[in-house]
């Protein structure tokens, strides 16, 4: 598996010059529902049920994996190479920095 650690910057410049780049957001169902990168799709790496829901994916296609602070998706990381994922690319810092650097995102809450 080749894997790539990025910060929130470099994501979001892959993220905009290459958009068959597939958005993996690890985050729990309600952390996702507050805010996050368009076109992302969630998958709880919390659920029992994570390691199946992956094994569904095309496992050639180059997958941006991220979650609230860049813990949980570092340790779903192994599950990936497990399943003979091709390309990784791993936003380290995670949503929370994203969000702090008001970076695009879909947001759903007012103040």
């Amino acid at each position: 598996m080749k894997l790539t650690h990025v910060d929130i910057h470099e994501a979001h410049k892959q993220l905009t010059s290459n958009p068959e780049i597939m958005i993996l957001d690890l985050r729990t169902e309600e952390e996702f529902e507050l805010f996050y990168i368009e076109g992302a799709v969630n998958v709880d790496a919390t659920e029992k049920y994570f390691a199946f829901e992956i094994g569904e994916l095309d496992k050639d296609k180059t997958y941006l994996i991220h979650c609230h602070s860049g813990d949980r998706s570092l340790k779903a990381l192994d599950e990936f190479k497990k399943q003979g994922f091709k390309h990784i690319i791993h936003m380290d810092s995670g949503m929370r920095e994203w969000n702090h650097n008001k970076l695009p995102a879909i947001y759903n809450w007012t103040i």
